[in-house]
Order: structure tokens, then sequence, then C-alpha cells
């Protein structure tokens, strides 16, 4: 039976970078990391069923690491919290491009034969079954499509693609080296456009990317189903495995939360 493990990139609630710039017509936007990395564990501990206590590991590579405080709660809940500075973090356009490159650390590093990356505002609801967290054999990554995107025109026309794929939760075998291909596809095409687009647009290539190696570079993704998540007003689905919300917009984390309960009958 694979070990599996959870890897969580974290960081400071202050100074970060947050989320892609003037995406929501507000400039920079700051993100509350650390409340969101305690709540994630902690839904995952609790919701988690037979993987409820599976290894976390939480690592950190931008020199702008969470609190001392955030660091004593997740220890509280058995996450292993690692440290390693990249000085490149330093020039990325957003906080994203830390996540391809902290879990190619991981990745190097760690011995468990599955390896599951979480975002912090992905927040469990129900024990994750076998088929969720099963992966093909010969796939490189099973990997979630975000329905509601492309978000504006510009992405539109840069990426003509039937539907756009979204990283916020991903399973992968360690020895395919999954995010070691992310990460250097990733720089490939940042180093090569990064003087020809603004830094909103170039903070969308995270993902992006890996667009472009699956339609592109023809590597096999594997996908998750219609409706693991709850992201938006919408599509409530009650057999939906996640809550996915910032939480500096507590109303829509409400709101998404009520509608969840509602579809379950339980408010």
């Amino acid at each position: 039976m694979d070990k599996i493990a959870l890897m969580l990139v974290v960081e400071s609630s202050k100074n970060n970078k947050g989320d892609i710039v003037d995406k929501y017509d507000t400039g920079r936007i700051e993100i509350p990391y650390e409340e969101e990395s305690i709540m994630c564990v902690k839904m995952w501990r609790k919701n988690g069923g037979d993987y409820a206590n599976i290894p976390i590991y939480a690592i950190n590579i931008n020199n702008n690491p969470p609190s001392i405080e955030c660091q004593k709660e997740l220890k509280l809940q058995g996450v292993k919290y690692i440290e390693q500075y990249c000085p490149q973090t330093k020039d990325y356009p957003c906080g994203y491009y830390n996540v391809p490159l902290a879990c190619k650390i991981l990745e190097r590093e760690l011995e468990e034969d599955k390896l599951i990356h979480i975002d912090l505002d992905m927040y469990l609801l129900r024990p994750p079954t076998k088929d969720l967290l099963y992966i093909s054999p010969g796939k490189l990554c099973k990997i979630a499509i975000n329905e509601w995107r492309p978000t504006n025109n510009l992405e539109e026309k840069l990426f003509q693609y039937p539907f756009e794929i979204e990283t916020n939760f991903m399973v992968s075998k360690r020895m395919t080296l999954f995010y070691d291909t992310w990460y250097r596809k990733l720089m490939e095409k940042y180093n090569e456009v990064k003087y020809e687009y603004t830094t909103q647009t170039l903070s969308v290539f995270e993902e992006r990317i890996c667009d472009i190696m699956y339609f592109n570079n023809k590597y096999l993704f594997e996908f998750f189903k219609e409706g693991y998540q709850i992201n938006h007003e919408d599509k409530v689905d009650k057999n939906a495995f996640f809550l996915h919300c910032h939480l500096d917009n507590p109303v829509r984390f409400n709101t998404l939360l009520k509608l969840y309960l509602k579809e379950k009958k339980l408010w």
C-alpha cells in the first residue's frame, strides 16, 4: 500500500504577494495565509477519515515565514514545518510561483510514495475516498479542471484551450517527478516572456503552464470528477470534498458554507 503525504506551501499573512495583481481591480490582495494554513490542516485532521493522520509537511521558501504562533499551531496538529530559503522567489511576479518549486524540493526529499499538494484555501468537508486519491499507472499527475475560467480576454487570447487546469489539489507519484517537470516548464516559459507581459499576466502562468503541458506537450494528466469542490455560488454539490475560498472574504466563505449545509439538509 502506498505511503501518502500531504504538502502545504506556507508563508506569513503579512507582506505576502498574495493574489494576482488587479485580479479584482483592487491592486495586490494580501491573503491571510497563516489562518488558512491552520484551518486547512485542522479540517483535514478532523474530516480526513482513513487519511486524517497521514504525514503533513508545510514548507516555506520565500524568506517570509509564518509567525512563530502559526508554526506552533501547525506543529500541534502534527505538521512537520520546513524552511528552505530560495533566493529566486524574490523575483517572482506572484506567490503562486512558489508552489511548484517548494513541492519540487519536497518531492526530492520525502520518502512517501504518493504526494498530495493542497492549496491553503481548500477545506476538507468529508473523508477522501480511495477513488479521489487514486492515480492511474502512467499518469504524471491527477489534477482539477477549472470550470469558471478564462477570467479575462487576455487569457482567452493567450491560452485557447477547451478547458483550463487548476492546481489547488494535486495527486502524484513521487517517482514521476511531476513538480520537477512543472517547475522546469514554468521557468522556461517565464524566462522567455517575462519582458513581454505585465505582472498581472505573468501571474497566471503558474497554472496555465499545466494547460501547455497537457494540450501542447502531451503530458498524461488524470482529472478529478466535476463537483469535487465548492468554489462558486451557482454550483454547490452536496457530495463535494472541498470548500474552496480565501478567508480574506468571510462573507463569500460563509455563503458557500451555508449553501453546502443546505444541500446536506443540515441548515
